[in-house]
């Protein structure tokens, strides 16, 4: 659709080019670029930095820039898998950065479209979250709250505790699951099999939140959705490509998670 979503400010987001890795085989997963770039208001005006005074009419009769073009072009590598529903793009380019929250932010947006919505309905985002926070939060000293919020995904490929899960929900004709355990005044929640599967299902699918205590006594909130997952993957750009390099741990990854 070649929409641009804003962000922050003047910044926007839009997809940009896609192609899929394997021609022959499309399904196979798709690589992409986000461009990030300033949209300028064109009602707003100009500042002289050497009089530090607004531009005069004389000035900005002499800027002329075509509608089609804006400034501050930084390109974000993404690939895609259909088999999970998986997508890794790359956060940092140099001194530049892309929030896992801004690309999330322009998903939702074009999955909102009626383009979209009528034709695939809802379509449900996850920022995966980092490893460690799932496990924090089932190792906390004293669980006293847990909150485990996962929906069920299109039939596809998934991981093999999410089909566990979404064929129970598939069974029962439920699309949400949503338990809220709390445990006894002073004591601690001991998730078992079943409920640490079940979050597990909902940190990819969903979010999963906890209230306990530290052994000190000190409360602590986690949720999965603050802390996404990030991976520093170091190659030599003398010899690798950066989208090849991304391709190539993105599809290990995925491997080793199925």
């Amino acid at each position: 659709m070649r929409k641009p979503v804003q962000i922050r400010g003047a910044q926007h987001i839009m997809l940009g080019e896609l192609r899929p890795l394997d021609r022959g085989n499309p399904t196979d997963g798709l690589f992409g670029r986000v461009y990030r770039f300033d949209h300028i208001d064109p009602e707003l005006p100009w500042f002289n930095l050497e009089r530090h005074q607004e531009a005069t009419e004389d000035e900005m009769s002499a800027i002329a820039i075509p509608k089609d073009l804006v400034p501050n072009l930084v390109l974000f590598d993404f690939v895609f898998y259909p088999k999970g529903h998986v997508l890794y793009f790359v956060s940092k380019r140099d001194r530049y950065s892309l929030s896992p929250r801004s690309l999330y932010k322009l998903l939702e947006v074009l999955f909102e479209t009626r383009l979209i919505f009528g034709r695939f309905g809802k379509v449900d985002l996850t920022i995966m979250p980092d490893r460690q926070t799932l496990a924090r939060i089932m190792k906390l000293h004293r669980l006293a709250k847990l909150t485990i919020d996962v929906t069920r995904p299109n039939p596809d490929d998934n991981f093999d505790d999410d089909e566990e899960v979404f064929d129970r929900m598939r069974n029962q004709g439920a699309r949400r699951v949503m338990q809220v355990m709390t445990a006894e005044n002073g004591e601690s929640i001991k998730p078992d099999h079943e409920t640490a599967q079940l979050a597990r299902v909902a940190a990819r699918n969903g979010k999963v939140s906890a209230v306990g205590y530290k052994a000190n006594g000190q409360k602590v909130e986690e949720t999965t959705v603050d802390s996404p997952w990030r991976e520093t993957v170091a190659y030599d750009p003398d010899h690798q490509l950066a989208p090849d390099v991304l391709i190539a741990f993105s599809a290990q990854h995925l491997v080793d998670a199925l």
